[in-house]
């Protein structure tokens, strides 16, 4: 992600993009404070609680993806 965002930095900063660098400036601020305190949480629960309620979750989250894309078809 951080590559993509310093790939794409300099066509942000063309004159025709000058109405959107605030949102995304304020966009990419919020996802990195939101990323940082989701994986402090994250790691903190992982070290004081079991997988079981992460296992359920894989569990149902596969199930439920399987018979979407099954019926789908």
């Amino acid at each position: 992600m951080l590559a993509a965002g310093v790939l794409e930095t300099p066509e942000l900063l063309e004159p025709k993009n000058h109405d959107i660098l605030g949102p995304a400036l304020a966009g990419s601020v919020v996802a990195g404070v939101l990323s940082y305190v989701s994986v402090m949480f994250l790691t903190s629960y992982f070290e004081t609680e079991k997988l079981t309620a992460f296992a359920v979750y894989c569990l149902v989250a596969g199930i439920g993806s399987a018979a979407l894309f099954t019926l789908r078809g």
